[in-house]
C-alpha cells in the first residue's frame, strides 16, 4: 500500500490566508474599539472593574476574540510560509517568523491588559472562579493564612479558601463570614505604604472621599537640583547621601524631572529622585531632611590650601605666602584648580608639600 503526502499549495495557502486576515480584521475591529473601548476606562480602575462586573458576557466574549486573534496569526504565518516558499524559502521563513513574533507580542500585551484584575464582585462559595479569586488565595498565603497547604492558589473560592478568609477578618476585626464584599479589599500591582490616615475609626465616610494616603513602599531622596545646576547630573550618577545623623551612604540618581518647578522662593528647580544603593541603611527615617553631594569634578594627590590664603596680585593671578624656617615670609605665585570644602587646588613651580602657608 503506497501513501502520497501532498504539500499544500500557494494557491490553497492563499486562500486560507486571505479568509484568515478577513476574520482576524472583524475580530480586531470587535476585541479593541468595541469590548476595550466599552470597558477600558484609562482614568480610572474602578470604572474599569465596574464596567467588568456588568459587563461578564463582552469581558469574556473579549478574550474568546483575542484567544482566535492568536490562533489565526499562526494560521496566517504558515499561509505566508507557503505562499512565498516558491519565490524563496529564506524570505518565507523569515516573513512567517516576523508574523509569529508579532503574534507572542500581542498576547505579552493583552494578558498585561486583563493580568492584574481589580476587585470587581463579592467573593465567596459559589463564585464563579476567577483571577480575582487566585489573587484573594496568593495573598492569603502570603500573610501566613494558608491553612498549612490547603489553600490552593486556583482561583476557586472553595472550604479552604473561606476558611482563611474568616481566620484573616477575625485579626482583621472585620465582620467574620467568610464573605469577601466588593470594597473590602484593593489589589495592587505592587506593595505601597500607607503615608497617613485621614480618617478614625467610627468617623462617617463619603462616597468618593480620601480615607487615607499612600506613597511608594521604596525609600528615596527627593531634591530640588536648581537650574544653573542641571547640566552637572545626570541619571545613574554616583552621589553621597549624609542623613541627619551625619552618616554617608553612597546612592545613586534615578531620575530628573524635565520641567522645571519655581518654588516659593521665585527660584526655579527641577525635581531628582535619588536611590539609596543600601536602603536598610536609612531604616525608620521619614521625610527626614538630608544633605545630597553631587561630585562633579575630582582630582587626587593634588596640593590644596584653603581658599582664604589665596592672595590677589595687582599684575593679576593669584599667590600664597609660605614661611620659611627662618621665620620670613614671600609669596609663590600659583594656579587654581578645583574648590571643594572651602579649599582650592594650586599648582606652583616652586610649591612643595609640607609648606606652612599663612591663612590671614
Amino acid at each position: 500500500m503506497t501513501t502520497t503526502i501532498t504539500e499544500p499549495t500557494s494557491r490553497s495557502a492563499a486562500l486560507v490566508g486571505g479568509v484568515g486576515y478577513l476574520l482576524l480584521f472583524v475580530l480586531a475591529l470587535f476585541a479593541n474599539f468595541f469590548v476595550l473601548s466599552g470597558l477600558v476606562d484609562d482614568t480610572s480602575a474602578a470604572v474599569t472593574a465596574a464596567n467588568i462586573a456588568e459587563s461578564q458576557t463582552l469581558f469574556r466574549t473579549g478574550l474568546l476574540s483575542f484567544l482566535a486573534i492568536f490562533i489565526l496569526d499562526v494560521v496566517i504565518a504558515w499561509a505566508l510560509y507557503v505562499v512565498f516558499r516558491p519565490v524563496s524559502r529564506q524570505y518565507s521563513l523569515l516573513s512567517a517568523w516576523f508574523r509569529l513574533v508579532y503574534t507572542v507580542l500581542l498576547g505579552v500585551a493583552v494578558i498585561f491588559l486583563f493580568g492584574d484584575v481589580p476587585a470587581y464582585r463579592a467573593m465567596s462559595i459559589g463564585v464563579q472562579p476567577g483571577n480575582d479569586v487566585a489573587q484573594l488565595e496568593l495573598a492569603l498565603v502570603e500573610l501566613g493564612y494558608g491553612q498549612d497547604g490547603l489553600v490552593l492558589v486556583d482561583g476557586v473560592f472553595d472550604d479552604a479558601t473561606e476558611a482563611a478568609v474568616i481566620a484573616w477578618q477575625a485579626d482583621a476585626g472585620a465582620q467574620v463570614d467568610g464573605v469577601v464584599e466588593l470594597g473590602e479589599v484593593v489589589f495592587l500591582p505592587e506593595s505601597i505604604r500607607v503615608a497617613s490616615v485621614l480618617k478614625s475609626a467610627g468617623d462617617p465616610a463619603r462616597d468618593g472621599e480620601v480615607v487615607l494616603v499612600t506613597s511608594s513602599d521604596e525609600t528615596f531622596v527627593t531634591v530640588r537640583l536648581s537650574a544653573e545646576d542641571q547640566d552637572l547630573v545626570a541619571v545613574g550618577d554616583s552621589v553621597a547621601v549624609e542623613l541627619p545623623d551625619g552618616t554617608d551612604v553612597s546612592a545613586t540618581v534615578t531620575e530628573i524631572g524635565s520641567v522645571a518647578q519655581t518654588g516659593p522662593d521665585g527660584v526655579s528647580y527641577f525635581e531628582m529622585t535619588v536611590s539609596l544603593d543600601d536602603a536598610s541603611a536609612a531604616v525608620g527615617l521619614d521625610e527626614a531632611p538630608v544633605d545630597v553631594d553631587v561630585v562633579s569634578d575630582a582630582a587626587s594627590q593634588v596640593l590644596a590650601v584653603p581658599v582664604t590664603a589665596l592672595v590677589a596680585l595687582s599684575e593679576g593671578g593669584y599667590a600664597v605666602e609660605v614661611q620659611g624656617a627662618d621665620g620670613t615670609t614671600r609669596l609663590i605665585a600659583v594656579e587654581t584648580g578645583l574648590f571643594a570644602d572651602g579649599t582650592v587646588e594650586v599648582t606652583g613651580s616652586e610649591l612643595e608639600a609640607g609648606m606652612l602657608v599663612i591663612v590671614p
